[in-house]
């Protein structure tokens, strides 16, 4: 039985750093974004295209740094990337 205990420990431990090894990825800080306008635009873009992105560590980031530069009044921000459904009007029916 023990050795049965310690072959459960060392698959955990090697499934452990297999998925620790898989989510090395780099990710931007939202420092970065701050200091990098084209960046965090395309970034939003790219969040907003698809939902599921919402939850992406470098889509948090870039908002965060869309939101934390929109506070200070010293610098200079892309517009604002819409998250929600718009609320523009269609424009008026033409009759021909």
């Amino acid at each position: 039985m023990p050795n049965l205990r310690w072959r459960l420990f060392l698959t955990g431990c090697g499934l452990v750093a297999g998925l620790q090894a898989c989510s090395n990825a780099t990710h931007q800080s939202v420092g970065w974004y701050q200091q990098h306008d084209n960046e965090r635009a395309a970034k939003l873009k790219w969040c907003a295209d698809d939902t599921a992105r919402r939850t992406d560590i470098d889509c948090q980031n870039a908002v965060q740094a869309m939101l934390q530069n929109q506070a200070d009044p010293a610098h200079q921000f892309h517009p604002q990337m819409n998250w929600g459904p718009s609320t523009a009007s269609p424009p008026p029916p033409t009759n021909k």
